[in-house]
């Protein structure tokens, strides 16, 4: 079966299923899936040296609000992460690596590089899952501020929900629960999303497969993710790998005993929805090639 290269898939699973998995290894493990060669080591190393700048930006630096600015302009202003608006959509904005190299990268992948910074310094700085825009908070004695990596700018927790409304276009009145730091995994699962569908917005079917791999990982018994990634690899022309998350989809559904019958009683076919009537019919096409190439 065709998957990410084996060795960023299984790391990543033995991160992710770790006591505390660290985000910013689950995250250069995922762009390993489009850059093969990515040395996990080397960028960690870059994230130490980024962070003694950052370091020798905040000396001196009062607790509060001053700190907080500080440690968002060394980070946007003078070592130069920032939002990639001309590009937002490019996979490349959902690799950490590259997000590194080109200082320049989505709000979730810039907050990834403002909290592995962040622990470096012994900051706490937490990932903020706010709806259409992510952000980090930054906290310390002085205080609580939120930092927006994309656009560089630092927010009072007071004003979050008028801050997003202007930003998205759109009122919003935030629930309490909103202000709860993401996990780990639930920051990678957003990750992962980007990355899936910038890859479909490019027709990259394969790359897309690829990342439903990880998501997999993550959610195993997600009936929805093996349907996605069976015709993603449909879209793709791999029989093989089609035929089995399909399969596998009908299993999860308790319904494998069901695409057995249809496949050879019309009765039974017709009792299906139509949208399993439709995978039964992508099911039939891919078994065939398959036979055909075997």
């Amino acid at each position: 079966m065709i998957v990410a290269p084996q060795n960023f898939l299984e790391r990543f699973e033995q991160e992710a299923h770790s006591p505390r998995p660290d985000p910013e290894r689950l995250a250069l493990f995922i762009a390993g899936a489009a850059y093969p060669d990515l040395d996990v080591a080397r960028y960690q190393y870059e994230l130490d040296e980024i962070a003694r700048q950052v370091a020798k930006r905040m000396e001196n630096l009062p607790a509060g609000r001053a700190r907080a600015t500080g440690f968002l302009n060394a980070i946007y202003g003078e070592i130069g992460f920032q939002g990639d608006e001309a590009h937002y959509y490019a996979p490349r904005n959902s690799c950490l690596n590259s997000v590194i190299d080109r200082r320049r990268g989505l709000p979730i992948t810039l907050g990834l590089v403002y909290m592995a910074l962040g622990r470096r310094l012994d900051l706490r700085v937490e990932g903020m899952g706010f709806p259409g825009h992510f952000m980090v908070r930054y906290r310390d004695g002085g205080g609580v501020w939120l930092l927006d990596p994309f656009y560089g700018r630092v927010v009072d927790v007071s004003q979050t929900s008028d801050y997003l409304s202007r930003l998205l276009d759109q009122p919003l009145n935030l629930p309490d629960h909103i202000f709860r730091p993401v996990t780990s995994i639930s920051l990678i699962l957003r990750v992962l999303n980007n990355l899936r569908n910038a890859y479909i917005r490019l027709d990259n079917y394969g790359m897309a497969a690829q990342v439903m791999s990880y998501l997999l990982v993550l959610m195993p018994t997600n009936a929805s993710f093996w349907q996605e990634r069976g015709l993603l690899y449909y879209q793709s022309e791999h029989w093989e790998e089609t035929v089995h998350d399909l399969q596998r989809y009908f299993f999860l559904r308790g319904q494998l005993a069901n695409l057995h019958q249809a496949l050879e009683d019309d009765a039974a076919h017709s009792q299906l929805s139509h949208g399993d009537r439709n995978l039964l019919h992508i099911y039939r096409q891919a078994d065939h090639m398959m036979q055909r190439l075997n």
